[in-house]
């Protein structure tokens, strides 16, 4: 699973297309993986998150299919996700904005079914409400007031 994982990820980081075949095929292969073995595809991930523009996004892509595939899996990673995503968010190019506000629209809607699933156990502590409060902010000042159509109502699509 690992070495699929890892081709899975070199195939997203290599191609320089957002969308194409092979990145739709190679997303759905991780988030296959993620939902069998979350820890081992967050953590190839991970690996690239900090990587070069494209494969950033690519991940980001990711992490918002694996999230609406399966939330259960997902919300207990979410802190981890959100504290490598925020440093990154204030540098995101004005054309790949809906790519991140759609994660968040994601992830966000996955911890609303977590609560409803599973309210007594929901783990948003603290960090990960300070987390979603600074990118929120981002979101609300900065990207709702684009002058990219797409980057404002992907932004208020994350907000609501």
């Amino acid at each position: 699973m690992a070495k699929l994982a890892k081709i899975a990820t070199a195939e997203l980081i290599s191609s320089k297309e957002l969308n194409s075949d092979w990145q739709r095929a190679a997303t759905s292969l991780l988030v296959a993986i993620g939902s069998h073995l979350p820890d081992l595809m967050m953590e190839e991930i991970f690996l690239h998150l900090s990587g070069t523009n494209s494969a950033v996004q690519a991940m980001v892509q990711i992490l918002a299919e694996f999230a609406s595939t399966d939330p259960m899996q997902f919300i207990p990673r979410w802190k981890g996700v959100l504290s490598r995503i925020l440093p990154i968010l204030g540098n995101v190019r004005e054309m790949h904005r809906p790519i991140f506000a759609n994660a968040f629209k994601c992830w966000c809607q996955a911890s609303w079914q977590y609560s409803i699933d599973f309210p007594s156990h929901f783990p948003q502590d603290g960090d990960v409400m300070s987390f979603l409060n600074s990118a929120f902010e981002l979101l609300l000042r900065v990207w709702a007031a684009s002058r990219d159509l797409k980057v404002r109502v992907a932004s208020v699509e994350a907000l609501g």
